[in-house]
């Protein structure tokens, strides 16, 4: 009987697959109308642009622009800062920063795109 020492391949989880899968398709309707969500759970309630998902061999890589507000109000200059992660499974919906206690949610992230899009469908902007 052999001991097998190397890494360990992780599987995605189908669950997580769709969930992805089903945000990337508001993503893209939302960068075909030039649309920009805002996260209001912080302080800081910058417009953010998030890239399509990626969810490969149990983990999750999240690429987002936001408006660098400091520019913006006192230069006029609208510049989006660019910020990339990837993030460990933890359960079904959660996932944390890598380093940072932070909880990202794809739960979060789809409700503020449903509604963004929803603002959109209803008021035409």
């Amino acid at each position: 009987m052999s001991i097998f020492l190397g890494a360990v391949k992780q599987k995605n989880v189908p669950a997580i697959e769709r969930r992805v899968e089903e945000i990337n398709d508001m993503i893209r309707f939302a960068k075909l109308h030039k649309l920009e969500v805002v996260d209001k759970s912080g302080s800081w309630q910058a417009p953010m642009k998030y890239e399509l998902l990626k969810y490969s061999k149990g983990i999750l890589y999240v690429t987002f622009e936001t408006l660098d507000l400091y520019k913006y109000n006192r230069e006029g200059k609208r510049s989006y800062k660019k910020e990339s992660y990837k993030v460990g499974r933890k359960d079904t919906s959660y996932y944390y920063k890598e380093n940072e206690s932070i909880k990202v949610s794809l739960t979060d992230i789809a409700r503020m795109y449903r509604a963004r899009i929803n603002q959109f469908k209803k008021y035409g902007y």
